[in-house]
């Protein structure tokens, strides 16, 4: 009798862990894809897996400016031309100036002619010409004469002038 009791444990256990197993797929693979999140500020839920993507295509979208300490320290502006609303620069442990800037234009710019922006960028030796990142105006980045300090200035000399009011960001490195 004590045999055939062991047998039927044996038996109730087994198929216990198949249930349970059973169980267990069919909750990974049916009721996970239920689960609703809904984003801050939202009302609509999205499923997890809507999430995870996102989650994953930001991470993967991450720009080399992201996540850097910028400051403005010694940054200046030629005859109130500009307001600074957002970043500045940052130097690296290997002496490379990162310049993530955005700002507003204070008063509109005429495209024949070259206007200093903004002065006091640290370690500039070489002279480099950029775009902001929307609307691709041109910009020239020098050294001013003081030191190693650089200078940006709008020269767009294809006659397009740089509107009042307009938000400009700039990033680049040297």
């Amino acid at each position: 009798m004590k045999k055939i009791l062991k047998k039927e444990v044996i038996i109730a256990f087994i198929i216990g862990i198949i249930l349970a197993s059973s169980i267990a797929v069919y909750a990974y693979s049916y009721a996970a894809k239920d689960i609703g999140y809904t984003k801050p500020g939202e009302n609509t839920p999205i499923s997890v897996e809507t999430a995870l993507n996102d989650l994953y295509e930001k991470h993967n979208n991450i720009s080399e400016y992201d996540n850097k300490n910028y400051t403005q320290t010694g940054l200046s502006i030629f005859s109130d031309r500009l307001t600074f609303t957002n970043g500045g620069y940052y130097v690296d442990s290997e002496n490379i100036t990162w310049v993530n800037l955005t700002f507003k234009t204070n008063q509109a710019l005429n495209g024949n002619d070259r206007w200093g922006l903004i002065k006091g960028l640290p370690n500039l030796n070489k002279q480099l010409v950029i775009s902001d990142i929307e609307n691709r105006y041109a910009f020239l980045v020098k050294d001013y004469g003081s030191g190693n300090l650089g200078e940006i200035c709008y020269f767009n000399y294809d006659a397009i002038s740089l509107p009042k009011d307009a938000i400009i960001t700039l990033q680049f490195k040297y």
